[in-house]
């Protein structure tokens, strides 16, 4: 096996190098802060449209308390996150807010200590508190006029993933994946969840928005798949390829760095080492500095293959892989575990932010 592909390993490996080449640049479109911007702004505009100074005031104090709660989620100080927390249900329950404001800070509030169930491995309560959530966007959308609140929906979907993912429910986190970039795409009309969607939601997002949205969606897809044994890939993929459209003729995926992905994966899953080595070796070359897990994800495959043909410089491979990555500031930190000696140099963390 190593004589029929070692030519085709050096060049992906050439690629490889190439693609490591250009000066990464994080384009502000590309990333979550982006979206937390935008609502934000929209958020304001039509809470000044909508309520009175006094209300606006009394839900800012509740975001600051939901955002140090927040903070303190995210450093793993669970006592005063939920100190943080209960403080603002008291705030809250003795505020008076109109039915719309109380809406609101469900919208944000639910999510949030969906957060602190999430870290403390509560997962019945997450997801509990994120459909909780999604029904007050959709009746904030429907009735006060909230449209911008269509992309929070969408965002909180995507940590009904993440949350089905951590509790290693990893075929249902793939599946409802799936559903979302069919939806997103148009090839499916809802999605298998209470609060109303229809395409015509999805026509309405800011065009720069759509991008990120599918961005992030298959960023989790790739993750979730990364480092899991060929078999078990193999039945995740098929779950992909019940519900999104992709082809080598036809682009059928809003993205075509995703569409080439997907092929790539394709190829790995079908063990079929010639079509995944000419496929990564494009890929690597034409590096995305917007969307880098993509390509990572591609490096941890081709590295895989390489140990499947007993490349004889796999171990150098590695070692160049590993060196490049956490020199890089953006690498994926939800794929540290998979580059072995990685893990001595740089701890994991949790990056989901609901």
């Amino acid at each position: 096996m190593f004589n029929l592909y070692t030519t085709q390993i050096e060049i992906t490996l050439e690629h490889y190098r190439q693609g490591c080449q250009p000066q990464i640049t994080v384009f502000p479109k590309s990333s979550g802060e982006y979206i937390d911007e935008l609502l934000g702004y929209f958020l304001e505009m039509q809470m000044q449209h909508n309520l009175s100074s006094m209300e606006r005031l009394l839900l800012r104090e509740l975001s600051q308390l939901r955002a140090q709660g927040l903070i303190a989620t995210r450093r793993g100080d669970f006592v005063s996150a939920e100190e943080m927390f209960t403080q603002g249900r008291k705030q809250f329950e003795s505020a008076g807010l109109s039915h719309q404001g109380s809406l609101l800070y469900k919208a944000f509030q639910e999510p949030a200590e969906a957060y602190l169930d999430y870290r403390r491995s509560d997962f019945d309560c997450a997801r509990m508190r994120i459909i909780a959530a999604l029904n007050s966007d959709a009746i904030l959308e429907d009735e006060y006029g909230y449209d911008i609140l269509f992309i929070h929906r969408i965002h909180l979907v995507l940590n009904l993933v993440r949350n089905e993912a951590q509790r290693m429910n990893f075929p249902q986190a793939i599946a409802l994946a799936s559903q979302l970039l069919s939806y997103l795409q148009g090839t499916s009309e809802s999605l298998p969840l209470s609060s109303p969607w229809g395409s015509q939601r999805v026509a309405l997002l800011p065009e720069d928005v759509f991008p990120v949205l599918v961005t992030q969606i298959i960023d989790e897809v790739a993750f979730i798949l990364a480092g899991k044994t060929r078999q078990f890939v193999r039945e995740l993929f098929a779950i992909i390829t019940r519900y999104v459209q992709f082809s080598d003729e036809n682009n059928f995926v809003a993205l075509p760095q995703v569409n080439e992905w997907l092929l790539v994966k394709q190829a790995f899953v079908d063990d079929d080492t010639t079509t995944f080595l000419e496929r990564a070796s494009n890929f690597l070359a034409a590096r995305r500095t917007d969307n880098l897990a993509l390509w990572y994800a591609v490096v941890i495959d081709f590295l895989a293959v390489c140990e499947d043909c007993n490349f004889p410089d796999l171990p150098l491979v590695k070692q160049q892989v590993v060196s490049e990555a956490l020199q890089n500031q953006y690498f994926p930190r939800k794929l540290l575990a998979l580059l072995g000696d990685a893990n001595t140099a740089r701890e994991s963390s949790h990056t989901v932010c609901i």
